[in-house]
This record gives C-alpha cells, sequence and structure tokens, in this order.
C-alpha cells in the first residue's frame, strides 16, 4: 500500500467519524429531552395507573371490612341482649366497646363477641362491660385466647353464682398460684369448672379448691386427673354411712365416725381433711399406707391423692398465699399492667384507635353502602334475565378494570422507548470513536508498508 492510498483511507475514515459524531452528539441531545419528558411521562403515567387501581379503593375497603365484620359481631350481640334493640342504647353499647379497646389489646368484633358470650349466660347488661374487661385481662395473662376465656369464665360465674367482683377476686387468686407455683392459670381454670360445683357441696370454698388443684397438679397431675381425683376426694370426705363396706372399714381402722367426719368437712373442710391424713400416717404402717389410700379412693384418684398428702405443706402455703382477698382483687389488673409494657400489645391498642377513628367514615359510609347494595340487587335481578344486556354490561367493566392497568403498561413502555433512544445515543457515540481509532490504525498500518518498519504513533 502506498502512502498516497493510505493518505485516502485516513480522509475517507475522518469523512465518516466527523457525521457520525455529530449524529450521535443529536441524538444524545434527543435522548436528554425524551428522559425529561417521555421517560417522565410513562412513569408518570404508570404511578397514575397504579394509584388509579389502589388509591380510593383499599384504604375504603378496609374501613368498610372492619366496620362490617364489628357490625356483625353487634348483630349477634343484640340477639342475646334485649336491651339492645333500643338504638340509642345500642349506640351507648358501641361507644363502650370502642372506650375497652383503647385500654385491651382485642379488636372491636373480639370484645364484642365477649359481651354476647357474657349476655347469653344471664350476665345483668349492666354488668356485661366489666366481664369482658374481666375476661379480656384474664386471656391475656393465662395465655388464652378472649373466646375460650369468656366461656369459661362465664361457666364460673353462672356455676358459683358470683359477682363480677367475686370472679375478679378468683381469677387473681389463681394468677398468684400460677406465680408462684408449676401450674398455669389455665389449668386452674379447668380443674374450677370440672370439679368447683361438687367441691363446694363438699364445704370447700373456691380459693380452697384452686389449691387444691394447684397442689395436685404441682405435684404432676395433668388437670383432668386431678378433677377426677378431687370427685372421688370429696365423695369420700362426705359419704358418711352411705360409704362402701371397704371405706367403712379403713375409717374403723383410723379411728374416725364415717358420719360425725362427714359433718365436720361440711364445717371445716381443709382441718378434717388434714387429720384424715395425719391419721393414716400415725394408724397405718407405711409398707399398708397405699393400699389404705387405693381403698378408700379406688385405683383412679388415690395416685393424685398421694400427691396431695406428700406435699400437704405445699397445699397450706397455697392457702395462705391467696388468704388476701384485697391484694387477690387487685392482682389480674397488676399482671396485666407488665404485660401491656410489651411492644405487641401497644400496636394492638394504636390499631384500635385507628379502627375507632375509620369507623366514623365507614359508620357515615354504611347507609349508602347499604342502598347501593339494595339498588345492585335490584338490577342483578333485572339483568339477569337480559343476556345481551348481561354481556355489554360485562364488556363495559372489562373496560373499566383494564383502564389502571393499561396506563400502567403503557406507562411503562414509554419509559423502556426513552431507555432505548438513550442506548441508541450511546452507541453511535461509540462507533464515532470507533472512527478515530480507525483512522489512526489505517496511518499506522500505511506508515509500516511505505517505509518497510514501523512508524511512531
Amino acid at each position: 500500500m502506498t502512502d498516497l492510498h493510505a493518505r485516502a483511507i485516513i480522509t475517507a475514515v475522518d469523512k465518516v467519524s466527523g457525521p457520525l459524531g455529530a449524529i450521535a452528539g443529536k441524538v444524545a441531545a434527543v435522548h436528554k429531552g425524551m428522559a425529561a419528558s417521555v421517560g417522565a411521562a410513562g412513569v408518570a403515567m404508570a404511578a397514575a395507573g397504579r394509584n388509579l387501581m389502589f388509591a380510593t379503593t383499599l384504604p375504603a375497603g378496609v374501613m368498610v371490612k372492619q366496620a362490617a365484620e364489628w357490625q356483625t359481631a353487634m348483630l349477634g350481640w343484640k340477639k342475646a341482649a334485649d336491651e339492645l334493640n333500643d338504638p340509642e342504647v345500642y349506640e351507648q353499647a358501641r361507644q363502650e366497646i370502642k372506650s375497652l379497646a383503647t385500654r385491651l389489646p382485642l379488636s372491636q368484633a373480639q370484645l364484642t363477641d365477649l359481651a354476647t358470650a357474657a349476655s347469653r349466660v344471664g350476665v345483668a347488661f349492666k354488668d356485661v362491660s366489666r366481664f369482658v374487661e374481666l375476661a379480656a385481662k384474664t386471656a391475656d395473662a393465662f395465655d388464652m385466647d378472649a373466646t375460650s376465656a369468656g366461656d369459661a369464665l362465664s361457666s364460673i360465674k353462672e356455676s358459683a353464682g358470683l359477682s363480677n367482683d367475686q370472679l375478679n377476686v378468683l381469677i387473681g387468686r389463681m394468677d398468684l398460684l400460677e406465680n408462684s407455683m408449676n401450674v398455669r392459670g389455665k389449668q386452674l381454670i379447668d380443674y374450677t369448672n370440672d370439679i368447683g360445683a361438687l367441691g363446694r357441696q363438699a364445704g370447700f370454698t373456691n380459693a380452697q379448691i384452686a389449691v387444691l388443684g394447684a397442689t395436685m397438679i404441682a405435684a404432676g397431675s395433668d388437670a383432668s386427673d386431678a378433677a377426677t381425683s378431687s370427685k372421688n376426694l370429696f365423695k369420700t370426705l362426705t359419704g358418711g354411712t352411705a360409704l362402701s363396706k371397704e371405706n367403712l372399714k379403713v375409717f374403723k381402722r383410723l379411728g374416725i365416725d364415717a358420719d360425725a367426719f362427714a359433718k365436720q368437712v361440711q364445717k371445716e373442710p381443709v382441718k378434717a381433711l388434714g387429720m384424715l391424713r395425719d391419721r393414716l400416717n400415725e394408724v397405718i404402717p407405711a409398707h399398708q399406707r397405699l393400699g389404705a389410700l387405693f381403698s378408700l379412693f379406688k385405683d383412679q384418684a388415690a395416685p393424685a391423692i398421694a400427691l396431695l398428702f406428700q406435699n400437704w405443706d405445699k397445699y397450706r402455703k397455697g392457702l395462705k398465699l391467696v388468704q388476701d382477698e384485697q391484694k387477690a382483687a387487685v392482682q389480674l389488673d397488676s399482671s396485666f399492667a407488665v404485660t401491656m409494657e410489651g411492644l405487641g400489645k401497644k400496636l394492638k391498642i394504636t390499631r384500635n384507635h385507628i379502627v375507632n377513628i375509620t369507623d366514623v367514615f365507614a359508620s357515615r359510609w354504611m347507609p349508602t353502602i347499604d342502598a347501593a347494595l339494595q339498588k345492585a340487587t335490584d338490577f342483578m335481578a333485572t339483568i339477569e334475565k337480559q343476556p345481551r344486556a348481561l354481556q355489554a354490561l360485562a364488556d363495559g367493566f372489562g373496560l373499566l378494570a383494564a383502564a389502571g392497568p393499561a396506563m400502567w403498561i403503557v406507562g411503562a413502555g414509554l419509559k423502556g422507548l426513552s431507555d432505548a433512544v438513550g442506548t441508541l445515543a450511546k452507541g453511535l457515540g461509540g462507533l464515532s470513536r470507533m472512527g478515530g481509532a480507525a483512522r489512526g490504525g489505517v496511518g499506522r498500518a500505511g506508515c509500516w508498508i511505505g517505509a518497510g518498519r514501523p512508524c511512531r504513533p
């Protein structure tokens, strides 16, 4: 290749690379403008599409859903409490539930369900709010779900004929036992529901019954076995002369008159039970005591009662623990205050505040929604009989439903077009730079050929 040829090639490359550089610059300018306009418009349109679909429907839908759930719960309570047929009383009840929701970590619907359970078991309407609070705090203290706690407390209240204040004291005593012995409050509630009525008939108080169950369970019995054993215990203690010959034989060996003993149990049950334990230890040789227990209380009950007698000191200690009624009366509130220090409980209270606020909006919307639903029902009942109109309606809703996504897609497409133009500009710029590199390369090649040696750059 001659020097003349090399110069001709370089000249040609120069003529091409210059225009390419100019074109790249212009395209880059176009890209910059499109990035500021078309790209921005695409992003804005995509956002508008999303907002169209979500912004107005999501908050309103959540509010209405919560209001509908609570309304369903309130109507359930209305069926159980005739007082709620009065619109003014109904609204007062709603406001009371709202107030409870600002202090208790249960939703408005859950609190209303507790109120319904209370009304169904005969809790006076004026006492329902206090019962709901007790049930909610019991659920919190004993790690129970609210419905189970409400049902259990309703059963105890009805069976034992307790006022709300008396029920509060009993649950407080159970909480004290849970905090001091290897027993759960829920186990004591189950035990009391199973055996409480028989224990009271035998002469024991609710507190004495709870401690009896706590001692057996803490010693190794489960709540069900403890309840079964206690039934046989109460039956034997109060059986008198109606006991079996085998029972009477053991009583005679202990030097106890069964009938007189039954009367003593009615007056001083704990003292009488302690005397029976002492006589067994004093009169019956150690190797025969277990057999005597089985003769008195039968196979299923004897093991748990043996545990009770072996842990008699713990039973006495438990009785002392729960004897302070004033302490028991504030125990549930004290435990609740501690658990409410947790973030999770605080978040639930915040949620309830939000629901109380949104209920104002939802309550105002509900009549309109009810009316609209009625009109929609009438309209759909009519149009069901007109297939062509139904098809047209489907097409219309299809277009409406597609509007938001379509804007989203088109917007995203415009953004992509802007990005593509930017890529083109970068490519043309690179091609221009390649022209400059080619110019230098051709020049060096011509020098090599013409001179027969490498040339300096």
